[in-house]
């Protein structure tokens, strides 16, 4: 075998290893933001409409919002993901969501 097919399958697999790294990287990443995004969103619900303390007319507007936001983005932002978001808004916090999210998109040199 030559030096010159030697050296394919070694190419090969590092090129393999360097997708596969990217890949996983921009899946954790991708997952992050849409967390961020659900997080943010139900924050902005929270503050601006839920704090009033008015739970139907809170329930009105998110559903109207839905159905706005259903129109503009189509499906996933029904009622209860904007309800999902809210949670999202009470449970989390954002200083260790940020904190986790920053190391999980520390790039990887390792490749």
């Amino acid at each position: 075998m030559s030096k010159k097919n030697k050296l394919i399958p070694e190419l090969y697999s590092d090129v393999c290893q360097i997708i596969d790294n990217t890949r996983q990287r921009l899946a954790t990443t991708v997952n992050a933001e849409i967390c961020l995004l659900h997080w943010t969103i139900g924050k902005r619900i929270k503050e601006d409409i839920l704090d009033n303390k008015r739970a139907e007319y809170g329930k009105e507007v998110i559903k109207n919002l839905s159905v706005k936001l259903t129109e503009r983005y189509g499906k996933g932002w029904s009622f209860y993901k904007l309800q999902h978001c809210v949670r999202s808004a009470y449970t989390i916090n954002l200083d260790t969501f940020t904190s986790y999210c920053y190391c999980q998109r520390k790039p990887n040199t390792d490749q």
